[in-house]
């Protein structure tokens, strides 16, 4: 009973996430194929996919490819090391809600991996348990085994590309597992839960050296209504806005790398990927919240701050253009450098600061296809 209050307290929490975002994944693999319930892989980034008005758009310059390949035979589970994280895995409401933080960085930089694993939305974590970790390149490239890690345990005192480690983390760098120079492109990591060969994946996007990024919210920008976060939990997949898939392809077949950045909760990241993937959008990078209930308000603008302040930092990319629906989304692009000229806000009332209001992406894709191109 115990377990199911926190449960159904977290559940009501998210629901006043959703309804209060007036202001505005979880990985669990389970079997080494090549999607599962609540884990899907890269997808829609079709070259031939038809945009509004039945335009074909361009498939010469895709700045990622889809990462569909299947996964690595993981072998037979080796079963916990810890009592207590086998109980918490076999009595979890919710199940796995592990996760890993895409990264976006430039050639030759050296990419911080981060991931997760936790069970239930109280979030669980599974201590000192052994990762085997994987890396595909290109994401087209075979599977190569480049490392073991273990689960942080509560305590752990480190932070990493603004990431407290609260227990439960593998946090090192791709240098620290013997990978360097990553070249332009799309990798993609896997993390592979040694006891029960549960997993979680995370991307690092190599940008060339000329190279541009549009950042987009999610809940009421992109999803059809603005409680799409605490319909995610009960298994309702929202629909997308009305052409909003089309614009944001009409970039990405520029040339243009995709910044999804959402104040949702940290258990949501799975089901973020797995919806941009289902309905449409290119492949990206995704951010969300490290929070149990996801951020509202003043908090969601400055948790968006200080993601677009770690990306000019690690970057030093200012995105060219950003897509928003709520007053902490002015804010946040508005103190992050970002062109008023090149904001647009889904129906927004209020202060936009010079920036455009938006009514019907379908208006804003031939915008979207007139971009400054940044092809070969």
């Amino acid at each position: 009973m115990m377990r199911l209050s926190v449960a159904v307290a977290l559940s009501l929490s998210l629901v006043t996430f959703a309804c209060k975002k007036k202001e505005s994944g979880n990985a669990a693999g389970t079997s080494p194929s090549t999607t599962t319930p609540g884990q899907v892989s890269d997808g829609n980034a079709s070259g031939t996919t038809p945009a509004a008005g039945g335009t074909v758009l361009p498939s010469s310059c895709k700045v990622a490819v889809d990462c569909q390949q299947a996964l690595p035979d993981l072998g037979k589970a080796a079963g916990f090391k810890k009592a207590a994280n086998k109980f918490i895995s076999e009595n979890s409401i919710k199940g796995g809600v592990h996760r890993g933080r895409d990264a976006m960085i430039n050639e030759g930089q050296d990419p911080f991996l981060i991931a997760k694993f936790a069970y239930s939305l109280s979030e669980n974590d599974v201590k000192g348990e052994e990762v085997d970790i994987y890396l595909s390149k290109g994401c087209e490239a075979g599977w190569s085994k480049i490392g073991t890690e273990l689960t942080s345990e509560n305590g752990t005192k480190r932070t990493m590309d603004g990431v407290e480690d609260n227990g439960g983390y593998i946090m090192t760098t791709a240098s620290k597992l013997g990978v360097a120079n990553l070249a332009v492109g799309r990798h993609r990591f896997l993390f592979v839960l040694k006891a029960n060969n549960e997993w979680t994946e995370l991307y690092v996007e190599v940008l060339p050296k000329t190279n541009a990024v549009i950042v987009t919210d999610i809940d009421g920008t992109l999803t059809a209504f603005e409680e799409a976060a605490a319909t995610e939990i009960i298994g309702i997949k929202p629909e997308a806005h009305v052409g909003a898939a089309d614009m944001i392809r009409s970039f990405y077949h520029r040339g243009y790398n995709i910044f999804y950045l959402t104040a949702r909760p940290a258990f949501l990241m799975s089901n973020t990927r797995e919806w941009l993937n289902t309905r449409g959008f290119p492949p990206g990078t995704i951010h969300t919240t490290t929070l149990k209930a996801g951020a509202t308000g003043e908090a969601a603008a400055a948790f968006k701050v200080t993601e677009l302040a770690l990306l000019k930092k690690n970057t030093g990319v200012v995105p060219a253009y950003a897509f928003g629906n709520k007053p902490s989304d002015v804010k946040a692009f508005a103190t992050s450098g970002i062109d008023a000229a090149n904001s647009y806000f889904y129906k927004i009332e209020g202060d936009t600061t010079g920036a455009k209001i938006n009514t019907d992406y379908r208006a804003l894709v031939p915008m979207a296809q007139a971009a400054p191109s940044l092809c070969p």
